[in-house]
């Protein structure tokens, strides 16, 4: 982190030793030809599940790849080398989307109060217009 790369998040079992060895082997030449531009790390969901999840990976083994605030996350199958590389490959390219935990955008959004999500909230909020702006967290 301290190098100021992008950090490539790996999550993994961290009992099964077979799938870490597969998860290594398949992402080893993507982190060989990544040396300099990115910086990689696993962690084991038993443990640490609850970040796991907060990162925004969703199954395991999984992987995503943190920007500053950006995340990109591996929709692929990790074990397979040709879904890694290519998602390696798009990443490197700016072809993949960012992702972001978000609900989603509402179908009909004409009500009183117009809801804004992580989806939309660029596009709602900025640019020259005048915004009043009210977050709620239902949880809170």
């Amino acid at each position: 982190m301290d190098r100021g790369l992008p950090l490539v998040w790996i999550a993994l079992d961290g009992e099964n030793d077979e799938e870490k060895t597969n998860v290594v082997a398949a992402i080893s030449p993507a982190a060989a030809a990544s040396k300099g531009k990115l910086s990689f790390t696993w962690i084991d969901n038993n443990k640490y599940g609850q970040h796991v999840g907060n990162l925004g990976i969703a199954s395991v083994p999984g992987l995503i790849i943190v920007d500053g605030q950006d995340k990109y996350i591996f929709d692929g199958d990790v074990l397979n080398q040709e879904d890694v590389n290519g998602f390696f490959t798009r990443y490197n390219n700016g072809e993949i989307e960012k992702f972001l935990k978000s609900q989603p955008v509402p179908e009909s959004n004409d009500e009183d109060v117009f809801v804004v999500v992580g989806s939309n909230f660029d596009t709602t909020v900025g640019g020259n217009r005048d915004v009043f702006l009210e977050f709620y967290a239902p949880w809170c």
